[in-house]
């Protein structure tokens, strides 16, 4: 059984929920392909070919947490699933999948939030005002 990418639709097929793996553009602000249409070479205008993408798994569970952040990898507007907050840069968070990718410097450390509420008792706003030095 394959998850699904819920009310995010490809780009490419218009299918409105993508199925198994996604490919998500990271340049263009919103553009994700299926699997199909990424090995078809099929996308729509302004991406281009050359432009990076990452590969993101369909959750399996349909009721899968959302944070009310977006990823500063993948640029989606919530974070499914686990959270990632970087604790030396602010206002930092990548989602599970963008996190595994690398694509922040791997000496920053980074700290594990599978629901929201973890992030409010970790921290307050002055605690985080006070962590980044602001």
């Amino acid at each position: 059984h394959t998850g699904v990418h819920r009310d995010i639709s490809c780009d490419g097929c218009q299918v409105p929920s993508i199925p198994g793996v996604r490919w998500k553009c990271l340049v263009c602000k919103s553009h994700d392909r299926c699997d199909k249409c990424h090995s078809a070479g099929i996308y729509m205008h302004p991406h281009k070919p050359e432009h990076p993408e990452v590969t993101i798994q369909a959750p399996q569970n349909p009721d899968i947490v959302l944070h009310d952040v977006p990823c500063r990898g993948c640029k989606e507007d919530q974070i499914r699933g686990t959270r990632w907050k970087c604790l030396q840069c602010k206002d930092y968070d990548l989602c599970d999948s963008c996190h595994s990718s690398k694509v922040h410097p791997p000496e920053h450390e980074m700290l594990k939030l599978e629901h929201p509420e973890q992030a409010e008792s970790v921290f307050d706003e002055d605690e985080v005002h006070s962590h980044w030095h602001i």
